[in-house]
């Protein structure tokens, strides 16, 4: 959010808007980075469970046929 916020700081000399849509914006803009990053983080967690319980990765288990990935599940 403070990165975004300066970010637009230094975009409002450009394109005028007052300090309430700035906030707006960084808040927005940070929790979407944070949502992303987390729902990496969680499919690397989730990759390396599996991983410890099977011996294999679930790129080689999907392969395998022996495990489908839910819907809108992708691996990085």
């Amino acid at each position: 959010s403070g990165a975004a916020f300066a970010v637009q700081k230094l975009v409002k000399k450009k394109l005028p808007y007052s300090l309430q849509w700035s906030l707006l914006l960084a808040g927005a803009a940070g929790s979407l980075t944070s949502y992303v990053v987390t729902r990496a983080e969680t499919q690397k967690c989730s990759d390396f469970w599996i991983y410890l319980e099977t011996g294999k990765s679930p790129q080689e288990l999907a392969v395998a046929g022996r495990v489908s990935q839910p819907a809108g599940m992708f691996t990085s």
